[in-house]
């Protein structure tokens, strides 16, 4: 407008876009205090449900520290107390209880872990099963082996075999007495 002479309707244009300008930060700025204020509320909202979760956790540890007779669940020291004393006591059956059951059987008396047992016993024990296993390792290699041998070689795998298997036997008879002994 300027260009071409009219400077008055160029200024009325500047005013006009300054004023809608204006108008438009204002629009803005209230729709960022909408939009802030929103969020306040949404925080409060939040904040007021944990108030309400901490005043209902306080209200039922109120409730299990009172007794039975007032209507909790008499949570404190002294009930906590006698009840690991009970559940004590009652191990304390249980134990007696395995150890006559195991002396009535034959089996050594006392549970796992008091003491009682005998490491040389368990030794033993731990040896004779790894010569079983390696007695079982060997007739199935055996068996392998027979199988892959020729018909003039059968009669010495089977030997070897039937030596292998009675081994086994006399292994697990033995193991077998030393427990019932």
């Amino acid at each position: 407008a300027k260009k071409q002479g009219r400077t008055s309707l160029a200024v009325t244009y500047l005013k006009r876009r300054n004023l809608l300008q204006a108008e438009a930060d204002k629009a803005s700025s209230m729709l960022l205090n909408v939009e802030n204020s929103l969020q306040s509320l949404e925080q409060a909202k939040a904040d007021a449900e944990v108030v309400k979760a901490y005043k209902l956790a306080g209200d039922a540890m109120k409730v299990a520290r009172l007794s039975e007779e007032e209507g909790g669940l008499g949570l404190n020291a002294d009930a906590v107390e006698k009840l690991m004393d009970d559940l004590a006591e009652g191990n304390d059956d249980l134990e007696e209880i395995s150890s006559l059951i195991a002396a009535d059987a034959g089996g050594s008396a006392g549970p796992a872990g008091d003491g009682d047992i005998d490491e040389e016993k368990l030794m033993k024990e731990m040896e004779e099963l790894e010569v079983e296993m390696l007695a079982g390792e060997l007739a199935s290699t055996s068996l392998e082996k027979k199988k892959n041998i020729g018909s003039s070689d059968t009669a010495v795998a089977s030997a070897a075999e039937a030596v292998m298997e009675s081994k086994v036997e006399v292994e697990t008879h033995g193991k077998k007495e030393a427990l019932l002994g």
